[in-house]
């Protein structure tokens, strides 16, 4: 069976879609277990087409994100750490200046 996922922020809408292998149930909420993910797509805002990828790009995804909220929070950077072993990650985030657009 084919199960779709969102979780949406401000920012961000995540949208996972996979399959349900053994019928198995989430007992907090009694929905269906996403066993295998097979699509996902991430709407940022201000972007027109959505990132997109299977497994692999969500868990770097979810890797990228984590270290930079962990950097960003604590003030205590460890990208250069992180740039000599992830270099290959499909996901990879950077900060950028703001702009303003008169």
């Amino acid at each position: 069976m084919t199960i779709q996922r969102q979780y949406s922020l401000p920012n961000c809408k995540l949208i996972l879609e996979g399959l349900n292998g053994d019928n198995l149930l989430d007992p907090a909420s009694a929905r269906p277990l996403v066993s295998l993910v097979t699509n996902v797509e991430c709407h940022l805002a201000g972007l027109e087409k959505p990132l997109t990828g299977g497994r692999e790009f969500l868990e770097g995804l979810v890797k990228a994100v984590s270290d930079y909220a962990q950097d960003y929070l604590s003030g205590i950077p460890h990208s250069a750490r992180r740039d000599r072993h992830d270099h290959h990650s499909l996901v990879q985030i950077q900060k950028i200046d703001k702009i303003s657009i008169a």
